[in-house]
């Protein structure tokens, strides 16, 4: 089943693999590195990886089994083949070797190195078959672009745009905030003003989101194609991207907290867009 067992530190494809932990390494290798088993079954289903990495202990976890199952099922499938897909490869790792992926506190030991997707045609494919969007201007936590990522599966969102000034969507961190939802539906990383016009062209009505909007967002127009646009925790938006804006759009706040976390407001606003359709 294996194809092949990785026990040294030192070994030259561990190395590449662990490169995968920085922006910079995945953008040279257009790669990303997922880590424990629901992101690794997540990405598996996707059929977008190209590797899949375990530990020697983690195979006597309750989960090992059926992992190495699915993984034997893609490996046999005519899915990937129709497509030009090599089928994932599967190593065995040493507990040092795995201890060197690992990015998290308590770590599984099972990873797996998945295809990141091409923006550009994430989003033209998206722009001519998705009716919803969520973007992003500089949001910087990771967790919250992938609490948002998340918010956008749950509330049927057709595709996510992140602006080049915010967390990289394909850390470590932020796949772990998003649960899987990467792989449910398109995202693009890019910058965002020619794709605010691109988006303008294909007919989306952008609602931005300000906590002193002039718009209500309960009051907001209905559209047909409609995109919500969400900035920086700190400053909002930039004045380039709400430029693009039709709707300045505010969430009220009975209480007396002065506003809400980007994440926690995204997700609201992205449930009352939901019921916004033409």
């Amino acid at each position: 089943m294996f194809d092949g067992t990785i026990e040294s530190v030192h070994n030259e494809r561990l190395k590449t693999w662990m490169k995968l932990k920085t922006a910079k390494g995945r953008k040279a290798a257009g790669a990303f590195l997922v880590e424990g088993p629901h992101l690794v079954q997540e990405a598996l289903g996707a059929s977008a990886v190209t590797d899949v990495m375990i530990g020697e202990r983690a195979l006597e976890a309750a989960w090992a089994a059926p992992l190495l199952e699915q993984v034997e099922a893609l490996r046999t499938t005519s899915r990937l083949r129709a497509s030009g897909q090599r089928p994932p490869l599967l190593w065995r790792l040493s507990a040092a070797a795995a201890g060197r992926l690992a990015e998290t506190e308590s770590p599984q030991a099972v990873y797996a190195v998945v295809r990141r997707p091409d923006a550009r045609a994430v989003l033209e494919g998206a722009l001519s078959s998705a009716h919803s969007a969520l973007i992003l201007d500089a949001v910087q936590d990771p967790g919250n672009v992938g609490t948002l990522i998340r918010s956008a599966d749950a509330f049927g969102v057709g595709f996510v745009l992140v602006g080049t000034g915010s967390a990289d969507p394909w850390s470590g961190k932020v796949l772990r905030s998003a649960q899987g939802a990467h792989f449910h539906l398109p995202i693009a990383h890019l910058p965002l003003p020619s794709a605010l016009a691109a988006l303008r062209r294909a007919g989306y009505a952008l609602y931005a989101a300000a906590p002193r909007g002039p718009l209500d967002i309960e009051a907001a127009p209905k559209a047909e194609r409609r995109a919500l646009i969400v900035g920086n925790e700190g400053r909002g938006l930039t004045d380039d991207v709400l430029a693009f804006a039709d709707y300045v759009v505010r969430i009220d706040i009975p209480g007396r907290a002065e506003s809400l976390n980007v994440a926690v407001a995204a997700s609201i606003a992205l449930y009352v867009l939901s019921r916004k359709k033409g």
